[in-house]
This record gives structure tokens, C-alpha cells and sequence, in this order.
């Protein structure tokens, strides 16, 4: 989740949640880099894991990150996804999430040359 709300740049990490600067990933700003994951399947994934608290801990953590999405990745206008490495897997996992980006207005999913290849 950290990588929809912080830069990545050569240097540093943007330790701030800013929906108005664009977010850049790829070559420059790391590399590959995981889709953001829909809230329901992070859930699933998360339930497989073991918490200390039990499953109290497991339903806060899994809410947090509800609301953490929904909030930077809701807000953000612009979704750059440019040199990720990226093959259809990835954007049909990206495509899972669309729907939840209610201020987009542009997606760049560009120089991901294994997209289309299966």
C-alpha cells in the first residue's frame, strides 16, 4: 500500500500521502512493482497469515488498510504505471481496482512490453 501513497525516487521516499503529486514508478523510481491490491483479496491473503491477537488483529489490520486505499487510492488523479514490468496478469489485477479510483484521469500504463504477450 505504501507504494500508492510515497514517490519513489532515486535518493528517498516521500514520507508524506499528497493525492496531488503524481506517483512514478519503473526504471527511475524502482522498478518493478506490485498492482495495488483490491481490499477483498488483501483480506484473503491476510487471513491466511498469523496474528498474536488472533483474529481481531487480522480484521483491524485488514480494515486499516480498507480505508488507506480508499482514501490515496481514491483520490489520486493521475495513475502512472509506466517500465513495470508489467505482463496481463498485472493489469488484469489493476483492472480489479479501477473501479475505486473515482478521481482518475489518466492512466499510463505505457513501456510494460510484455503486456499482450500470452
Amino acid at each position: 500500500l505504501s507504494q500508492l501513497v510515497k514517490q519513489s525516487v532515486d535518493t528517498s521516499w516521500r514520507r508524506l500521502a499528497d493525492a496531488s503529486v503524481t506517483r512514478k514508478v519503473g526504471p527511475l523510481g524502482g522498478g518493478y512493482i506490485e498492482p495495488p491490491m483490491h481490499p477483498r483479496r488483501f483480506a484473503a491473503v491476510l487471513a491466511r497469515k498469523t496474528f498474536t491477537n488472533g483474529k481481531s488483529d487480522c480484521e483491524l489490520v485488514a480494515g486499516l488498510y480498507y480505508d488507506t486505499f480508499v482514501g490515496s487510492f481514491g483520490s489520486a488523479s493521475t495513475l502512472t504505471y509506466r517500465d513495470c514490468q508489467w505482463s496481463d496478469e498485472e493489469v488484469v489485477r489493476l483492472a480489479e481496482v479501477l473501479e475505486w479510483a473515482c478521481h482518475a484521469t489518466l492512466l499510463q500504463i505505457d513501456g510494460n512490453t510484455r503486456i499482450g504477450q500470452r
